[in-house]
């Protein structure tokens, strides 16, 4: 739904593998792409730059982002929700 002008939403969802920067997770997300030459299913992975101002992410959560304004160099899309958090205690 767009209001106003307003441009839809593109929504990812990965998995966080690093959390050694502030306020940023390294989260890996996974496809499945055909290779028409040798006749098989391939898995892609690429790995994006999260912006998560609140710290609310952990190394193996299942989040939701979406991509907006570039907050850094690298760093353009933004955590929006967890799907799935790990039972890891937070310390």
């Amino acid at each position: 739904m767009v209001i106003d002008g307003a441009k839809k939403k593109h929504f990812f969802k990965g998995v966080v593998v690093s959390k050694k920067m502030a306020q940023t997770a390294t989260v890996m997300v996974s496809r499945f792409v055909k290779d028409d030459r040798v006749n098989k299913i391939i898995q892609k992975k690429t790995k994006f730059h999260v912006h998560d101002p609140l710290n609310e992410t952990v190394i193996g959560d299942e989040i939701l982002f979406y991509e907006g304004k570039h907050v850094s160099k690298i760093k353009y899309m933004y955590f929006h929700q967890k799907i799935n958090a790990t039972a890891s205690n937070n310390e």
